[in-house]
C-alpha cells in the first residue's frame, strides 16, 4: 500500500495568506481554528508532493507539517465502528464510565487521541505495541459518554487504561463484584472494631 501523507501549510516567519491564491490553485482548503489561526492543508498527498511542499515552506519561511494519512481523523469513522459493532437493544456502554446510553447519545472516542497520534511519533510507537497502526484503527476506537468524552479531551494517562480496560466484555461485571465484595468487607471491619466501641458507650450510658 502507497504511503500517503496530510499536508499543512502554516504561519511561519512569513503569513501563509499572503500564498493563498497559489495553495488555492493548489487545492488545499483553508481551516480556521477556534482561536483565530489559519492553515491550509490538503489530504491523500504523495510522497513526491510531500517533499515539493517541504521545499516550497522551507523558501518562503511557512511552518509545514506532514502527518501520515492513517494517523489523522477520518470522515467514517464513526459509521464504520456502528458497523463492525452492532447493538441488539440499541443502547452503548461508556467504556469510561460504565453508563448505557442510546446511540444518538453516545459519542466514538480514540483512546489515543488523534492529536498525539499525529504530533508525537512516541505515541505511535506506543500504539502499535498494542497492535494499533492507525488513529481510525478499531482497536482504538471506543463508546463514550459526551460528559466523559469532553473531560478526557486529548488526555492519555490513567484514560488509556480506562478506555481499553472498558472495553472488555468481562470488566464491568467483575466490577460490580468487586465493589460488592468491597462494601461487606468494609461493613464486617466496621462491626469488629466499633460494635465494641458502641457497647461499652451504651454500658457506660446505663451505669
Amino acid at each position: 500500500m502507497v504511503q500517503t501523507y496530510t499536508l499543512r501549510i502554516k504561519n511561519g516567519t512569513r503569513h501563509v495568506k499572503r500564498y493563498r491564491i497559489w495553495l488555492w490553485w493548489k487545492k488545499y482548503i483553508c481551516i480556521k481554528r477556534a482561536n483565530g489561526r489559519v492553515y491550509y492543508e490538503k489530504k491523500e498527498c504523495s510522497r513526491r508532493e510531500k517533499n515539493h511542499m517541504q521545499r516550497f515552506s522551507r523558501r518562503k519561511g511557512l511552518a509545514f507539517e506532514a502527518v501520515p494519512t492513517q494517523y489523522t481523523r477520518s470522515s467514517s469513522y464513526r459509521s464504520q465502528f456502528f458497523a463492525c459493532h452492532p447493538s441488539a437493544t440499541g443502547k452503548y456502554r461508556c467504556v469510561y464510565c460504565g453508563k448505557k446510553k442510546p446511540k444518538d447519545k453516545i459519542t466514538i472516542d480514540h483512546i489515543f487521541p488523534v492529536h498525539c497520534m499525529e504530533k508525537y511519533p512516541a505515541v505511535r510507537k506506543r500504539a502499535a505495541l498494542l497492535g494499533i497502526h492507525g488513529s481510525n484503527d478499531m482497536k482504538n476506537l471506543c463508546t463514550a459518554c459526551m460528559r466523559c468524552n469532553q473531560k478526557k479531551e486529548a488526555k492519555m494517562g490513567i484514560w488509556i487504561l480506562k478506555g481499553f480496560l472498558g472495553k472488555q466484555p468481562w470488566y464491568w461485571p467483575l466490577r460490580r463484584i468487586l465493589t460488592v465484595i468491597l462494601v461487606f468487607f468494609v461493613l464486617y471491619l466496621g462491626r469488629k472494631i466499633y460494635m465494641p466501641v458502641v457497647c461499652n458507650w451504651i454500658n457506660t450510658l446505663q451505669k
